[in-house]
């Protein structure tokens, strides 16, 4: 019995036993979420994962009152009793279909899709504000034809052809999606992508270990699309 208590507590000290309670908005769920979960999973192959999906509101309150030990959102509301440790700014882009005219461009503006249906992304962050936002800065009315809750949803509808969407630049290399071009989209509109935890309980060596291979998971990403983005035939 001592041995195995000896084992057990050996185990706990290099992370590889315990459990892990992630939640995600549905983009990251998606796009993100199993790339990160098997990155740590190499290293504490006999940690328990589960991950639950949630909306932005649910996910905050699933932090703050501890049934989770850490949530993955972008352009969260601050909460008083939550901490976010930013993992990266992310450029917006336009998701059009790779049979679009607009793939062929160098960058995507307002004016560009002012005769283009939109499929508009109804987050509950501060996202929601930033799209529209942009196109008043170039005077050009926002008027999806398409309304649909999560950012990633819109990317099918895109693949389908009903449109194109302003989405960010994670969600739009998932590899879920064959048919999706990702256009720079101009103004230049960022959001951050955080891992969020409670500020009232300090963070475990597990929740740090899965932090830091978001952080890096999304950084190989990124620089993956922009290499991608500067291979493709562009013309203005």
């Amino acid at each position: 019995m001592r041995d195995l208590i000896s084992q057990t507590a050996a185990h706990l000290r290099a992370g590889r036993k315990g459990r892990m309670r992630i939640v995600a908005t549905s983009e990251l769920s998606e796009t993100l979420l199993p790339q990160v979960v098997a990155r740590f999973s190499r290293d504490h192959g006999g940690v328990e994962i589960s991950l639950e999906t949630l909306t932005l509101d649910n996910l905050l309150e699933y932090v703050e009152i501890g049934i989770v030990d850490v949530g993955f959102a972008m352009e969260p509301h601050p909460r008083r009793n939550l901490e976010y440790l930013p993992l990266a700014q992310l450029d917006m882009v336009c998701a059009c279909h790779a049979d679009s005219p607009l793939a062929q461009l160098s960058f995507v503006t307002p004016t560009d899709l002012r005769d283009v249906a939109l499929i508009n992304a109804r987050t509950s962050s501060r996202i929601s504000n930033l799209v529209p936002e942009a196109f008043q800065r170039s005077a050009v009315d926002y008027a999806p034809a398409i309304h649909v809750r999560f950012m990633n949803v819109a990317g099918h509808f895109v693949e389908e052809g009903l449109g194109v969407t302003i989405m960010d630049e994670l969600t739009a290399s998932s590899m879920r999606y064959n048919r999706l071009k990702s256009v720079p989209f101009k103004p230049k509109t960022q959001v951050t992508v955080s891992a969020i935890v409670s500020s009232d309980r300090p963070q475990q060596r597990l929740t740090r270990s899965l932090i830091k291979h978001a952080r890096e998971e999304i950084a190989t990403r990124i620089l993956r699309m922009t290499m991608l983005i500067r291979e493709l035939p562009v013309s203005r």
